[in-house]
């Protein structure tokens, strides 16, 4: 059995509202020091539900958590909570989720499925 801490990022359009849409879940294989982190597939959805935000802006940064937490989750000191509590804007992480599961790639799959529900067709 793994344990594995994630938290989900999500796109906040204004501070005061709580209205959200999910962009990304990372995750944090804790015994194995494996990261994974899925985007959403679905950008249209994310202008429809804002289309001010700077999508090229987004998958940028995107980009840029992927290829950080790679080497920083190598730390033996790391957390994915002293990592994601710098997103303090428009773009925040939810509070750190942490479970166990036997298979990280399987988890990682399901987790996919459940919190990018609109990047999977409905068959």
């Amino acid at each position: 059995m793994f344990t594995i801490d994630y938290s989900i990022l999500c796109h906040h359009p204004s501070l005061v509202s709580k209205d959200c849409i999910t962009l990304a879940i990372l995750l944090f294989n804790r015994d194995t020091k494996e990261t994974a982190l899925i985007s959403t597939k679905n950008w249209d959805r994310v202008h429809l539900f804002n289309e001010n935000l700077d999508i090229d802006l987004v998958k940028l940064q995107l980009e840029g958590i992927q290829d950080e937490i790679v080497d920083i989750a190598k730390a033996p000191k790391f957390t994915l909570d002293k990592y994601t509590k710098f997103y303090i804007n428009d773009l925040k992480f939810t509070e750190i989720i942490s479970t166990k599961a036997e298979n990280f790639e399987d988890f990682v799959k399901k987790c996919s499925r459940q919190y990018l529900v609109s990047d999977f067709n409905k068959s």
